[in-house]
């Protein structure tokens, strides 16, 4: 899963961003992290459907696995849409690892 990130969302994870995989732009997602008040979140945009996913208050320990994070609530708003489980499995199953870009946006 290639997740092109922000400028703010790379310093903030402390991650130097690697290099592109070519892939289905499916798997492929923009983040941006912002301040909502005193917490932090972020917004990831699958980059074929515009669907979108926010997260919310997250905290030191959770932008250490943001990744894991991500994936996960991925899996929980699909699945809250009524997609089925094995669906959604599969999914992340052909997303692959998460690789984290600084990147332009794709058209997909």
């Amino acid at each position: 899963m290639n997740i092109s990130c922000t400028k703010k969302l790379l310093d903030e994870l402390n991650i130097v961003p690697g290099e592109r995989v070519e892939e289905d732009p499916l798997f492929s997602w923009h983040a941006n992290l912002f301040d909502v008040g005193p917490r932090k979140a972020a917004i990831l945009v699958n980059d074929k459907a515009r669907y979108c996913v926010l997260l919310y208050n997250l905290e030191e320990p959770q932008l250490k696995r943001f990744g894991k994070i991500a994936a996960d609530a991925i899996a929980d708003v699909m699945l809250n849409e009524g997609i089925a489980a094995n669906i959604v499995k599969d999914y992340l199953n052909r997303a692959g690892i998460t690789v984290y870009l600084f990147g332009r946006y794709s058209t997909g």
